[in-house]
């Protein structure tokens, strides 16, 4: 099971290790790269994986489904916890709520499950990206407010 395991990740690996070795030959700016990936890459990743899912629309609707119940889920044991600890709910429930469920997790889903398990982490990375933005916003402000800052 191990070695199934390995032969999984070993392409991931590769990258790494090549990327590594670049980075250590070559001077490139960290910054770029970042900003590449995320404005560039990624938006293309996932309209590729959009436009050509096999995911049905049901399927991402028990996804988004599946998500939400996680988010509530998380959320009440958070803030119940937070008050209990008397501790301020607003730094500590964010991190509970939501993990990184991005860039690594795409290419080892791809590997493990094909295609349609990579699409399925996408549409998950954009549900919680659309929260984080939303939700996440409303919980470290402490609420809404119509008016500006």
């Amino acid at each position: 099971m191990l070695l199934q395991i390995f032969i999984i990740l070993l392409p991931l690996f590769i990258l790494i290790s090549s990327g590594f070795i670049m980075g250590r030959s070559v001077k490139l700016s960290e910054d770029t790269l970042v900003r590449v990936l995320t404005d560039f890459f990624m938006p293309i990743l996932v309209f590729s994986s959009l436009y050509n899912s096999p995911v049905s629309a049901g399927d991402m609707i028990n996804l988004s489904g599946a998500f939400f119940v996680m988010v509530i889920i998380t959320l009440t044991a958070a803030l119940i916890y937070a008050h209990m600890a008397g501790i301020d709910k607003r730094p500590f429930t964010p991190p509970i709520i939501f993990m990184n469920s991005g860039f690594l997790g795409i290419p080892v889903m791809q590997l493990w499950g094909g295609n349609k398990a990579m699409n399925i982490i996408i549409i998950y990375d954009q549900i919680q990206t659309f929260l984080i933005f939303t939700l996440g916003y409303l919980i470290l402000e402490g609420g809404f407010s119509l008016q500006g800052q």
